[in-house]
C-alpha cells in the first residue's frame, strides 16, 4: 500500500511540473473544490492507472497550450454515487485565476467510473473484439480497456470546453474563441436548432455505442454524436474527443460534409492557439498512427511537435 501511495504521488507531481497545474484526487481536496460529496475519491488500486492515462492524454498537446491556459486544476474524482448526477461525466470551472477561494478557481473535474474497474491490468490493443475466442478473464480484460477508452475520451472532452468555451477576461481577451463562437453560431447555429426540435425526446442513451450512432448518422447530420445537439459547446466537444481518441480518419470517412467543415473549423483553431505546431502533419500522425495517438506513443507526438517548434522558430 505504501509504495502505491509513493507511486501515485510520484505521478501527480511528473504532472504538476510538466503542466504547471495542480492535480486533486484525495477525498479533502474534492472537498475544498467544491465537488459535491456524491463524488468520492478513486480507490488507491485505480490512482496510479487514472493518473498515468492522463498524463498520456496531455502529451498529445504541446506543453504551453496547457501550462499558459489559465487552467490551475485537474480534478479526478470517481463516479457520482448519487442517481441525479451518476451521468455525469466532468464539468469545468471556469474560475478566476486571482481568487483566493480554492472553489472559485480555474478547474477541469473528470469523473470515471474507476472503482468499477477490474485491479487487473491490460496490454491488449484496442482492436475489435472477437468475443467468440475470448475467455471470461480476457473480456473482462477488453471491458476494462473499452472503458478506459471512454475515460480518455472525457480528459479532451472537458478539455475543450476549457481551452474554447472558457470566457476572456481584460487580461486575456480570447479573440481565437470568441472568433471560433461567433462564426461556428453564424454557420451552424440555425442547422443544430432545426434537429433539436426534430429530436424533441431528447439525446438517446445510447449514443456512445458506434453501431447506434452509425445508423443515425443521416438524423444527426453534422454531428459526430447524438450528445452534440445540446449545444454549441457540447457539439465542438464530442467532436474533439473523437478527433484525439478515435483520429481524424474515423470523421473523415464519413460523406457527411458539414460535420467535415466543423473538424476543419476545430483543426484551424488549434493550429492557431498551438502557434502552428498542431499543423496538417499533426493530424497526419493521427492517421498513420491507426486513427490513434495511443498507437503512436505519447514520445513520437511530443517529437514531431518539438520538431515542429524548431523549424518554426529556426
Amino acid at each position: 500500500r505504501q509504495k502505491l501511495k509513493e507511486e501515485v504521488e510520484r505521478l501527480k507531481k511528473q504532472i504538476e511540473a510538466r503542466f504547471n497545474i495542480t492535480v486533486e484526487m484525495d477525498w479533502l481536496d474534492l472537498r475544498l473544490a467544491g465537488v459535491p460529496f456524491s463524488f468520492p475519491e478513486i480507490r488507491l488500486a485505480k490512482q496510479a492507472e487514472a493518473l498515468e492515462t492522463l498524463a498520456d492524454e496531455l502529451e498529445a498537446y504541446p506543453k504551453f497550450l496547457i501550462s499558459k491556459s489559465g487552467l490551475q486544476h485537474i480534478t479526478l474524482s470517481a463516479r457520482s454515487s448519487s442517481s441525479e448526477t451518476n451521468h455525469i461525466a466532468g464539468f469545468v470551472n471556469m474560475g478566476h485565476v486571482d481568487s483566493q477561494k480554492r472553489k472559485d478557481r480555474s478547474t477541469v473535474l473528470i469523473t470515471f467510473d474507476w472503482n468499477e474497474v477490474s485491479d487487473i491490468p491490460t496490454n491488449q490493443s484496442d482492436a475489435e473484439p472477437s468475443w467468440e475466442t475470448f475467455t471470461s478473464s480476457e473480456m473482462d480484460d477488453q471491458r476494462n480497456m473499452e472503458l478506459k477508452r471512454r475515460y480518455k475520451r472525457f480528459i479532451h472532452h472537458e478539455l475543450a470546453h476549457f481551452f474554447i468555451d472558457t470566457p476572456g477576461s481584460e487580461q486575456s481577451p480570447r479573440h481565437e474563441e470568441h472568433s471560433l463562437l461567433r462564426e461556428w453560431h453564424d454557420t451552424f447555429g440555425l442547422h443544430a436548432e432545426v434537429l433539436r426540435k426534430l429530436n424533441e425526446k431528447g439525446v438517446s442513451k445510447k449514443d456512445s455505442d458506434p453501431d447506434f450512432r452509425s445508423a443515425l448518422r443521416s438524423t444527426y447530420e453534422g454531428f459526430a454524436r447524438p450528445y452534440g445537439l445540446t449545444n454549441d459547446a457540447e457539439d465542438r466537444a464530442t467532436i474533439v474527443e473523437e478527433l484525439f481518441v478515435d483520429g481524424a480518419h474515423e470523421l473523415e470517412e464519413h460523406s457527411d460534409t458539414l460535420l467535415l467543415k466543423k473538424v476543419t473549423k476545430l483543426k484551424e483553431y488549434y493550429w492557431k492557439t498551438s502557434q502552428g505546431l498542431m499543423d496538417t502533419g499533426y493530424w497526419e500522425m493521427v492517421l498513420d498512427g491507426s486513427g490513434s495517438f495511443q498507437m503512436l506513443g505519447r514520445e513520437d507526438v511530443q517529437k514531431y511537435i518539438n520538431r515542429r517548434a524548431r523549424e518554426i522558430v529556426g
